[in-house]
């Protein structure tokens, strides 16, 4: 693999008014200097030329385009780099592509920058995780915590525990290799205090994962409940915009409606879902179908209940479905008068939280 010189696209798709193409391998060099009519040796390390590139096998300009220049192992990959920066028209790009390719690159697989980065030493594993969730950010929060891992945060944190690990291990193979030498109570107390002191740190890191996850993959918010209970309304007060139709009649949501908003820094997910309830009608079974699917796939449900209207099956049966599961349940329409209160309906849990709305 490393005898190969990769090259893709560095820039998303689209039009812009630069985009960049890089190589990286033993003969990028050699490669644009064919294009560029260049000798290899006239490219200097770490400094930006500004030349024209043309076909292999015609006489025709690809483009005028700046050329940067890389040197291993001072690079991303640690091998020679190139950075070829043309104007971003997509076909502009492909063409340099499709020429540093016949030139002998090869197209890089997904990753392979970054692969090659670990494999020869310039990153670790959570660092090449934490290019992919850099890249991938949506909010300022997740852009600082991915960039902190990027940096070695992470890397530093399992430094000293993977250290201590390999002196136990040195110590406890030492002991099995001179089998005539006993361990003394007080050292093996020693050991076993060592390996519990470990065992914590290791459980502390890994405290951080649940909260490591939602920030990278966001929240998502279901909002359930029977026909006409309010869910559209809910839906659109949180979102604090007009998304969803709302009216009086039963089952005007048919389909799930989903909308991103950013909470402190965290995305969130609201899904608004059809009216749950038995129903006849094709379209409208669809989307309950859709809606109780919801009920599983969500991190957090709000369970929506009229409070203005008899408690009905529905309403317990939903209930049932997700009290196990996180939740919220929330009272709805308590500007009307009230036909029946939480406390007598047997649906309180020690995991929900009540909140009203109107």
């Amino acid at each position: 693999m490393f005898d190969e010189t990769i090259v893709a696209i560095a820039t998303p798709p689209g039009r812009s008014g630069i985009g960049v193409v890089r190589l990286s391998g033993p003969d990028a060099l050699a490669i644009v200097s064919q294009l560029a009519h260049q000798e290899p040796h006239s490219f200097a390390a770490n400094q930006v030329r500004h030349l024209q590139l043309f076909a292999l096998t015609e006489d025709r300009l690809i483009d005028d385009v700046v050329i940067t220049f890389f040197k291993s192992p001072k690079s991303f990959t640690g091998e020679d780099v190139i950075e070829i920066s043309s104007h971003g028209n997509p076909l502009i790009l492909a063409d340099i592509v499709a020429e540093t390719v016949a030139a002998g690159a090869r197209g890089a697989g997904p990753g392979e920058f970054s692969m090659r980065a670990f494999l020869n030493g310039k990153i670790d594993l959570s660092q090449a995780e934490a290019i992919g969730d850099l890249i991938g950010a949506r909010t300022q929060f997740q852009v600082k915590l991915a960039r902190s891992q990027m940096l070695g945060s992470l890397a530093e944190r399992l430094k000293p525990l993977k250290e201590e690990l390999l002196n136990l291990i040195v110590q406890l193979e030492s002991a099995l290799e001179f089998v005539e030498d006993d361990i003394f109570t007080d050292r093996l107390e020693s050991i076993r205090v060592r390996i519990g002191n470990l065992i914590k740190q290791f459980d502390s890191l890994l405290g951080t994962f649940d909260f490591g996850k939602l920030v990278r993959e966001g929240l998502r918010i279901g909002i359930i409940g029977r026909p006409n209970v309010g869910k559209s309304s809910v839906f659109n007060a949180l979102l604090r915009a007009d998304r969803a139709i709302v009216t009086d009649i039963p089952g005007t949501t048919r389909d799930i409606l989903t909308e991103g908003i950013e909470i402190s820094g965290i995305p969130v997910t609201f899904v608004d879902t059809a009216g749950i309830r038995d129903s006849d009608d094709v379209v409208e079974a669809l989307g309950i179908k859709r809606s109780r699917a919801v009920i599983g796939d969500a991190d957090l449900l709000l369970l929506v209940l009229d409070i203005s209207a008899p408690l009905a099956d529905e309403d317990r049966e939903l209930f049932e479905s997700c009290k196990d599961l996180k939740h919220v349940l929330i009272l709805n329409k308590i500007d009307m008068p009230l036909l029946w209160n939480l406390d007598d309906s047997g649906m309180n849990s020690r995991d929900s939280l009540l909140i009203s709305a109107n």
